[in-house]
């Protein structure tokens, strides 16, 4: 079943659920303690997961598919958004060391993207269009992550602030350039370079659904009777920071009309 990406999209499909957590690959994925300032980049990307042997599995949007994953291995699948997004910290480190912007992957669910979304919904500019939070109008946001019991990752809680307007500087924009708007197609000067380095990350490619299927299919053969997978391949595995489960959605968001035209990354192309 074909996912609704974009902005426009997301609120539908966040509104029952929740995500998964694994600690690995830091470097590649924004992760939380304290606080932190990010810039979104880009569309987001709707993903379904759930928490499996300490692992965070993809699942496809798919019910009979969401249907087997939650009987099979006892688990709730839950929703989460990811983007692109750069890491104020790092970049500052990364600039005074002479190098080069990157961009992480931010993945989270209704706890973060909530406040977020309402924003998009209610925010104009001067045209009264949206103001995508992607987008060269977008805002920073800073994220302060507490625990309401204190060593209890259940009880997380997430404070979402816009902190002002962030046009993208042209080094920024040079490195989202390095790619095409979505982060496929890198230039060859750029395509060898660490995935986040070479353009905006490909968020498409990096949660392939038919890759996730294989992979759960096998997961789910050494937990459901069927002929035992042989492959030493941890299945589908990505990282997030939220430990919060909620039930998945199984039919697709309602696309939205939206009567003007909010500023994306096109602009910029």
């Amino acid at each position: 079943m074909a996912t609704n990406n974009g902005w426009d999209n997301s609120t539908d499909f966040l509104a029952q659920g929740n995500l998964g957590r694994s600690n690995s690959n830091p470097d590649l994925f924004m992760k939380f303690s304290g606080k932190h300032k990010v810039r979104l980049v880009g569309e987001p990307r709707q993903v379904l997961t759930a928490w499996f042997n300490n692992k965070t599995v993809i699942v496809p949007n798919d019910p009979a598919m969401i249907d087997r994953v939650q009987d099979l291995l006892e688990v709730k699948v839950g929703k989460n958004l990811a983007i692109n997004c750069i890491d104020r910290d790092d970049q500052k480190t990364r600039l005074a060391e002479g190098k080069s912007t990157r961009f992480k992957i931010l993945m989270k669910g209704s706890s973060v993207f909530s406040p977020i979304l309402a924003s998009y919904e209610e925010a104009r500019d001067t045209q009264g269009n949206k103001v995508h939070p992607g987008g060269p109008g977008g805002s920073d946001w800073m994220i302060k992550v507490s625990m309401k019991t204190p060593g209890d990752k259940r009880t997380t809680q997430y404070q979402v602030i816009p902190v002002g307007a962030a046009p993208f500087t042209k080094e920024e924009i040079s490195v989202i350039k390095r790619a095409d708007k979505d982060g496929k197609n890198p230039k060859d000067e750029f395509k060898d370079l660490p995935l986040g380095e070479r353009g905006l990350i490909d968020l498409d490619m990096f949660y392939n659904e038919d890759k996730a299927r294989e992979r759960l299919e096998k997961l789910l053969a050494t937990v459901g009777g069927g002929t035992t997978a042989t492959t030493e391949e941890t299945p589908n595995v990505v990282t997030s920071d939220d430990s919060l489960f909620g039930g998945a959605e199984t039919t697709a968001p309602e696309v939205k009309e939206e009567s003007k035209e909010s500023e994306s990354l096109d602009s910029l192309f």
